[in-house]
């Protein structure tokens, strides 16, 4: 369990090479730990071998977890060592709820106590946009009926036509291109919205009473852009239609491909008013992730590292596919003759796997030259001036947003893209995971609270020639927004430094730490597959778990 949430364990006798010595191999094994757990149980208190571990443990100055698996208390041998640690008891089944438990204060303690920012003022965030977000959540919702059991559900819009299982009977059910009736219980499970239409057609009218004031009292010109220059949205009539301003009605996706056609409208009560802009070019193998809040967090899995809370983020460019082995290669040997070093090489089974075996310094640098191979704005700088490019070392660098590089998505980026426009589903694609839907390794349903159909171990199709098990990029069915294994295959490095995630708009994490957040799960987890889990690394470590995909930002209008 622990080790299907990234978190490496040294067990004994698994660990214990083959014809070393046992006490010394243990030792060893102490020495390289940052956290001991310590299972309490009858034969654990009778057992001197243990007391010498849990000594050594202390006298390193690792942390102890006691676990008791039994209704017993400490040996005095064992007493003085562990009666001041925070205790576990995990002798209540179900045992997995105990060892979810023990993964979450695991990771609490490998990430180490939270940065001590500088207190500021508490900003509100402007009304408008809170309203806006309310409108377009409230009316991107659709219902239908399972074909199946008969029974209510709720999605988002740009699930239509998908097919998703149902949460009541388990069975496969197709969500219907249009809103159908629901049954007359439909109000015990969708709350009446009365009031919220109420409410919403109040505050259409006053946009559009805004609206009406802004043409009557704005010129109407639009400048033409000068030959071979950026093509960018003209200067309207009315405010760009930014995701939030679109038509409420239209979902996520929907919205991202008016963006790309430049065909955005706002709707004012029951009369649309176009909103003049060029379309939004979307870069060769990316996919524009439109401007809006999202539910951010776990809805599913009550997981405390990720509460569910709304967050805003700007459009962003996502890439489609992982970056693979070959495209990895060819940059690297570009950047190295441009001045570049990485820590680490990378590697990949076949050019057309995605590149493992990278840290978190890597992936940056990278960016920066497949930037300016590419005759883009780098990203990453060694100064707040943005005037000294970052290419080697293992630096803290500075960001410039606003540059048109390639660089490492947000954590909110990563998850709102990763959902595809679904809401509160554990996948891109719903509940339930498979062999069907990502690269993963099965484990027992009971593990995963019966969220996956099995098989156990891994798929023989990506075992071949060992580990990493990873598969080619693209193998499985993307998600709402045309992304490729963002559950499973590899888990893909952030920008963010772990902690707590902000409610404010776009979201970057603290200022510094010890970590940077990792997503989306690998070929060696299932649980940890879902949109909402979070964990981090230290960015200097290199796993053949762990890839990376390419973001960029979307350039804002004048």
């Amino acid at each position: 369990m622990l080790e299907s949430e990234c978190i490496r364990c040294w067990i004994a006798p698994r660990d214990v090479p083959a014809g070393h010595e046992w006490g010394e191999s243990i030792l060893e094994g102490i020495k390289g730990s940052r956290v001991m757990v310590l299972i309490l149980s009858e034969s654990a208190n009778e057992s001197p071998h243990i007391r010498r571990e849990v000594e050594r443990a202390v006298s390193l100055d690792i942390a102890i977890i006691p676990m008791r698996i039994e209704n017993v208390a400490p040996a005095k041998s064992l007493e003085l060592f562990v009666t001041s640690s925070h205790w576990l008891d995990a002798f209540t089944p179900p045992m997995e709820r105990h060892l979810r438990y023990l993964a979450q204060v695991i990771q609490k303690i490998l990430r180490g106590p939270a940065p001590i920012l500088e207190e500021t003022a508490p900003t509100k965030p402007p009304i408008a946009k809170g309203v806006v977000a309310e409108v377009l959540r409230a009316a991107s919702e659709m219902r239908f009926q399972c074909a199946q059991c008969g029974e209510n559900l709720s999605v988002d819009k740009s699930a239509a036509g998908a097919t998703i299982r149902c949460p009541h009977c388990g069975e496969p059910t197709l969500i219907p291109d249009v809103e159908t009736k629901v049954s007359p219980a439909a109000p015990s499970q969708f709350p009446s919205r009365s009031l919220s239409i109420v409410f919403i057609t109040a505050i259409l009218i006053l946009l559009g009473t805004a609206a009406w004031w802004f043409t009557q009292h704005k010129p109407n010109s639009v400048a033409a852009p000068a030959e071979g220059s950026h093509v960018e949205a003209p200067k309207s009539v009315s405010a760009p239609a930014t995701a939030e301003k679109l038509d409420p009605t239209k979902s996520d996706v929907a919205k991202s491909e008016e963006l790309i056609t430049g065909t955005a409208t706002t709707t004012v009560s029951n009369t649309p008013v176009h909103a003049p802009q060029a379309p939004i070019p979307v870069p060769a193998g990316m996919a524009l992730i439109p401007e809006g809040v999202f539910d951010m967090g776990d809805a599913s899995d009550h997981d405390a590292n990720n509460p569910p809370r709304p967050v805003n983020v700007s459009a962003v460019f996502m890439e489609k596919n992982l970056v693979s082995w070959d495209l990895w290669k060819s940059t690297r040997s570009w950047a190295e003759s441009h001045g570049y070093k990485f820590s680490h090489s990378g590697a990949g089974k076949a050019l057309n796997h995605p590149v493992q075996m990278v840290n978190w310094f890597d992936c940056v640098k990278w960016c920066n030259a497949r930037s300016q191979r590419t005759g883009l704005k780098p990203v990453y700088y060694l100064d707040p001036d943005f005037t000294q490019v970052y290419v080697s070392d293992e630096l803290n660098p500075h960001v410039n947003w606003d540059a048109d590089g390639f660089r490492l998505p947000t954590e909110a980026e990563w998850e709102k893209a990763a959902r595809g426009g679904l809401k509160g589903k554990r996948f891109p694609w719903g509940d339930i995971i498979s062999w069907k839907n990502a690269n993963c390794c099965g484990i027992d349903a009971s593990r995963l609270d019966a969220h996956y159909e099995g098989p156990n171990g891994w798929n023989s199709a990506f075992t071949r020639g060992g580990d990493p098990f990873t598969s080619p990029i693209g193998t499985f069915p993307p998600n709402g927004f045309g992304l490729y294994d963002m559950s499973g295959n590899l888990l893909e490095w952030c920008w963010d430094w772990s902690g707590p995630i902000a409610r404010d708009d776009n979201p970057r994490g603290p200022a510094f730490g010890k970590a940077r957040i990792i997503r989306g799960g690998s070929w060696k987890n299932t649980f940890a597959e879902r949109c909402a889990w979070r964990a981090s690394d230290r960015p200097e470590v290199a796993r053949n778990t762990t890839g990376f995909r390419c973001a960029r930002s979307v350039p804002k209008s004048p």
